[in-house]
């Protein structure tokens, strides 16, 4: 029996649709027989805890599937699963993506097995569109380069990430402490992990279209721009903490807070287009304009106001002089 080298882990909530294709395109990985998989149903209410049983036994997949006898969240069904890692590599593979290469993850393993100062690994992304069309995450000339730090590194969706094992007994203790409190949805996924990576090594990107991001199917993907970058610039302020607090203040901690700020900056300039636009003679309805108008239904601008002025309170007390480059 080959050994086990890497797990996927695959969170899924009422994602029934897509679960085939994520299943093929695990069930043709070259690694298949080094893989373990863990499937972790929320308390789906849809058909995906059957399609995942019928698609894993069709394929023959390694696969164990825990089941949540209700839905108890992203970061409690991820968190479980990194409990319970117990090989040298991860990859979470969320049920609404797939795998486009069959050399995916043998790519991967083989490179940060042979670049031990490499912590984790990424390839270029095929986003998909709800009506067919699809387009690189990454143009197709960008080259491929090794990001030595968070900052001035693009950010690599989940399935394109595959990372070196770094959940020590210790560091999971302090993210349970972190995620049993109302801060827990700011780590529920991509942006928590890579910044983490970076602490223990380098990211290599190689730019080849290996996996598939569905767009706007998610709740992230429905989520409304304000709504996104106010939910960026709380859980980079957040991740900013808990790195000072585990690792110590390093550019990658500073590289947080400076990503929060940016995203405060740009909420006030969505809302200053928004004032813009009402003023009688200068209604123009540029691209801005029409996102911020468009939210007016499910945008509550005293939350707004509220969170702003609250994380203003918190930049101030920090002490930061961040200059905000146009």
């Amino acid at each position: 029996m080959a050994e086990k080298m890497i797990t996927i882990i695959t969170p899924v909530y009422n994602k029934a649709p897509y679960i085939k294709d994520w299943a093929k395109g695990l069930a043709k990985q070259t690694y298949l027989d080094k893989m373990k998989i863990l499937v972790i149903d929320d308390g789906s209410t849809d058909e995906s805890l059957e399609f995942m049983k019928k698609y894993i036994s069709k394929y023959r997949l390694p696969a164990k599937i825990t089941v949540n006898e209700k839905n108890l969240g992203l970061m409690y069904s991820t968190k479980q699963a990194y409990k319970k890692i117990d090989t040298k590599y991860f990859s979470v593979l969320d049920a609404d993506d797939y795998y486009l290469s069959p050399q995916k993850i043998e790519k991967a393993v083989k490179f940060l097995e042979s670049h031990p100062d490499y912590s984790f690994y990424a390839c270029n992304t095929l986003l998909e569109f709800p009506d067919g069309t699809q387009k690189p995450y990454r143009p197709k000339d960008t080259p491929n380069e090794t990001y030595l730090q968070m900052d001035g590194s693009p950010f690599f969706q989940t399935a394109s990430t595959t990372f070196r094992n770094f959940f020590s007994p210790e560091l999971l203790e302090a993210i349970d402490k972190e995620t049993g409190t109302a801060k827990r949805h700011a780590f529920e996924a991509d942006a928590f992990r890579n910044i983490l990576a970076f602490h223990f090594g380098k990211l290599y990107f190689e730019n080849s279209l290996d996996c598939v991001w569905r767009q706007e199917i998610g709740i992230w993907g429905k989520t409304s721009p304000i709504s996104k970058e106010l939910a960026n610039m709380r859980s980079y302020c957040k991740y900013y903490e808990f790195y000072k607090k585990q690792f110590g203040f390093d550019s990658n901690a500073n590289c947080c807070i400076g990503i929060s700020y940016l995203r405060y900056i740009k909420i006030l300039n969505y809302l200053t287009a928004l004032l813009n636009g009402l003023r009688v003679g200068k209604f123009e309805e540029t691209d801005l304009f029409k996102n911020v108008l468009e939210e007016r239904e499910m945008l509550d601008l005293n939350s707004v106001f509220d969170a702003l002025i609250e994380q203003y309170k918190i930049y101030k007390e920090l002490g930061l002089k961040i200059v905000v480059q146009s």
